[in-house]
């Protein structure tokens, strides 16, 4: 609609056929939505809710997206979407393509980074695009001085040097002092804690493992795999295309695993008749801490031990 000569596209079968496939392609996820109290939108939209706009996310989310980048590269995609910019204006369909492609979900993070924090990883999509106009901007370098063309190698060459070392990086961490701030962190120290808790198993006869949060117990349902169920009792909607756990098979013997600072034991002892602490993991990187798994023996459930399904 933007571009004047592109609005002929209205008129071609091929525009209105790639929109109803995509329509059935995504029907699945609508009817599911309607059978569930539409919760998926409930969870999306309420992200851009906002209690209030406060300036303390927006310089991390700048930050984070021109070091995930490389800032030589943001520094050549810059200069590249400046110049496609102007040819936006004009309305031209190249420049229009790339710039459309990526603006509106760029406000949308722009906007809740005056919120709320934006994951890291949240702006990915944008990234080929980013790349795209980085390229645009070295492949006209032969009209430029030779600053520029020594900027934009650099650049390209720093690029392939830190995603090497990255990879390598993250299948043998060259050190631990970054701690929680590498962003590979999330991989370290597993295979100690899946030893530690397949001992506890043994040792207590429990029979199934709770927790409170999705990114732990995929974790702990993975390493768990082959020993004892793993179930998160909160936020039971997460699960509900998977069978759905009989409450008599925690009738006996458990345990409960939550990071020490997300710790719902409290919630668990109006569940179970003893909820005991038994041992605090600590997840280390090269003699590192990460973070301490606290590890909870339940025994005699006293009512559900799951909440409810609920969708909102």
């Amino acid at each position: 609609m933007w571009v004047p000569d592109a609005r002929r596209w209205l008129l071609t079968w091929q525009l209105w056929a790639g929109g109803l496939i995509a329509v059935l392609t995504f029907a699945p996820v609508l009817y599911w939505n309607h059978l569930n109290d539409w919760v998926s939108f409930y969870k999306q939209f309420g992200r851009a809710g906002s209690d209030g706009y406060t300036a303390k996310y927006i310089f991390e989310f700048i930050g984070a997206f021109v070091g995930l980048l490389n800032p030589l590269i943001a520094l050549l995609a810059a200069f590249g979407a400046a110049r496609l910019f102007g040819r936006f204006l004009k309305q031209d369909v190249v420049a229009s393509l790339i710039i459309l492609t990526v603006l509106p979900f760029l406000i949308y993070l722009a906007y809740h980074s005056l919120h709320s924090r934006v994951q890291a990883n949240w702006p990915a999509p944008l990234f080929p695009v980013i790349a795209l106009m980085a390229a645009i901007f070295v492949g006209d370098l032969q009209d430029r001085s030779r600053n520029w063309i020594k900027l934009a190698t650099t650049g390209v060459c720093l690029g392939l040097v830190i995603a090497f070392a990255v990879q390598l990086h993250a299948v043998s961490a060259f050190t631990g002092q970054f701690a929680r701030k590498d962003p590979t962190h999330q991989l370290r120290g597993w295979p100690e804690i899946s030893a530690a808790l397949k001992d506890f198993v043994g040792k207590t006869g429990a029979a199934f493992v709770l927790t409170s949060g999705y990114g732990l117990n995929g974790q702990i349902a993975f390493l768990m795999k082959d020993t004892v169920p793993v179930h998160q009792f909160t936020q039971r909607i997460r699960y509900i295309m998977a069978p759905q756990p009989q409450e008599a098979g925690f009738d006996g013997a458990g345990l409960y695993v939550a990071e020490s600072r997300r710790d719902q034991a409290d919630v668990l002892k109006a569940r179970f008749d003893t909820v005991v602490q038994v041992a605090v993991l600590e997840r280390l990187v090269k003699g590192v801490p990460l973070e301490e798994l606290v590890v909870y023996k339940l025994s005699g459930r006293k009512t559900a031990a799951l909440d409810p399904l609920e969708t909102k």
